[in-house]
């Protein structure tokens, strides 16, 4: 995902959270489940037992469409962060507040989580996506490039940041193009 002019780049980089927080989330969902089931079989007909059928019911749909989406990568456009907070609200509505919090927590992280990681190259520096993001001048960096599809970038404090570029963002940035474009800055007598 690189910009037409040589200005501005932004390269998605691998996103490590991901995969961790897919994990974790069929997991709460399983959970979700038998825990919404056990709280309905538990509770003699009333309201709260449907209100508990609704989260079962709801809790069992989303399961399937997510393994679905995992599975077929189709449904992208499902989102299951926002099925998590619903079922956050029907754990605080059935009155196990603590429960609901955490599951309603769960899911708003999931949407920072699930985010396309882009670092920005531009005139100022690199925009590097951290929470909070993070703006690095040129002046701090001692060397940014591409080499087989493999971006480097070396602070001046030697910190030093590495990503593997997937085999189609390698084959869209043009490495020489963009290697001249940071090379500027570093040395622009040079260029």
């Amino acid at each position: 995902m690189q910009s037409k002019v040589n200005t501005h780049y932004d390269i998605e980089i691998p996103n490590d959270r991901a995969t961790t927080y897919k994990v974790v989330t069929f997991i709460i969902i399983l959970v979700n489940v038998v825990g919404f089931i056990y709280f309905y079989a538990n509770r003699p007909a009333s309201l709260t037992a449907d209100i508990a059928l609704a989260g079962a019911i709801i809790s069992v749909i989303a399961f399937g469409f997510y393994c679905f989406q995992l599975y077929a990568k189709r449904w992208l456009l499902f989102k299951i962060d926002m099925v998590v907070m619903i079922l956050g609200v029907i754990w605080v509505v059935l009155g196990n507040f603590w429960l609901g919090f955490l599951v309603l927590l769960f899911g708003m992280v999931g949407f920072y989580t699930n985010k396309k990681t882009i670092i920005s190259f531009t005139q100022e520096g690199i925009k590097y996506p951290s929470f909070p993001p993070k703006i690095f001048p040129w002046a701090a960096i001692d060397f940014a490039m591409i080499k087989d599809g493999i971006l480097t970038i070396e602070m001046k404090d030697n910190r030093l940041f590495q990503f593997t570029l997937s085999p189609a963002l390698s084959e869209e940035v043009d490495e020489a193009a963009f290697n001249k474009f940071c090379q500027s800055h570093f040395h622009p007598a040079l260029i």
